[in-house]
């Protein structure tokens, strides 16, 4: 696909809006200017969480559109890592299977790393659904155009 000058609009938009949430965040933590926390970067569903929310759907709908353009499976490929990205941040599911992983298997503190059960079961699910995607992606990388 060749670069489209028509887009330089909208990512300069999602580097500000990346920008203004980062100086949001830290005049919430360093001065009384904005007390409400919901700015802060650290906070679950905050304004910044939701915004990403947004960009990734976003980028998921345009990798998308790409492949419904170009044929190109790749684009399936990265489409579906972002729409696994943004399950994962709003419905936390490598936290929920790390514990999961734990419950089942009774996972002990004797982990190397003083990692807690759960840490190691959420390493288990990153790992098998990264290898998932890998694999899709060696795949397709090759069949690309």
């Amino acid at each position: 696909m060749k670069h489209n000058k028509n887009h330089t609009p909208l990512l300069l938009t999602l580097i500000f809006l990346d920008f203004f949430f980062i100086v949001a965040s830290w005049l919430h933590y360093n001065t009384n200017l904005i007390p409400n926390d919901s700015f802060s970067i650290t906070k679950d569903f905050g304004y910044a969480e939701i915004a990403q929310y947004w960009k990734e759907l976003a980028i998921a709908a345009l990798l998308f559109k790409a492949f419904q353009k170009t044929g190109d499976y790749i684009f399936i490929v990265w489409s579906l890592l972002f729409t696994y990205m943004l399950l994962d941040d709003s419905v936390r599911i490598h936290e929920v299977m790390g514990s999961v992983i734990d419950n089942q298997f009774f996972l002990t503190s004797s982990l190397p790393l003083n990692l807690r059960g759960q840490d190691f079961g959420e390493l288990i699910t990153i790992t098998l659904i990264g290898s998932v995607f890998l694999l899709l992606f060696i795949k397709y990388f090759y069949k690309s155009k």
